[in-house]
């Protein structure tokens, strides 16, 4: 082999390896976002499950909180902030929505609608 047909070949395997680099760190990147859409759909579940066990009556006075996946907004990686409102005779809307606080970025929003009954 000729110092010409070796280069090419070096050439061609770097290209190769370079395109196969770009696609395992794109997975890895698509690996993290996923993780993290995960673990913030497990936290919204909690406090939609946590706002199911409140009584009726205690609906309406969190209305403006926040909540935070590790309790404290240091150190938690999301946010839950909460809007109840009475819309009409008997019925509590609740709308919690979920905020990424690494980037602050809003993630999803779960609207529900709770009776006295």
């Amino acid at each position: 082999m000729s110092l010409v047909e070796v280069m090419i070949a070096a050439g061609i395997a770097s290209v190769l390896l370079m395109a196969t680099a770009a696609t395992f760190f794109g997975n890895m990147k698509a690996v993290g976002t996923a993780k993290s859409i995960t673990s913030g759909t497990i936290f919204l579940e909690s406090v939609q499950e946590n706002l199911a066990a409140q009584p009726y009556q205690n609906l309406l006075a969190i209305n403006g909180n926040s909540v935070f996946n590790d309790g404290v907004e240091d150190g938690s990686e999301y946010r839950a902030d909460i809007t109840s409102f009475q819309s009409g005779i008997g019925l509590i809307q609740i709308s919690v929505t979920l905020v990424d606080l690494r980037s602050n970025v809003q993630l999803g929003r779960l609207v529900t609608v709770r009776s006295d009954v």
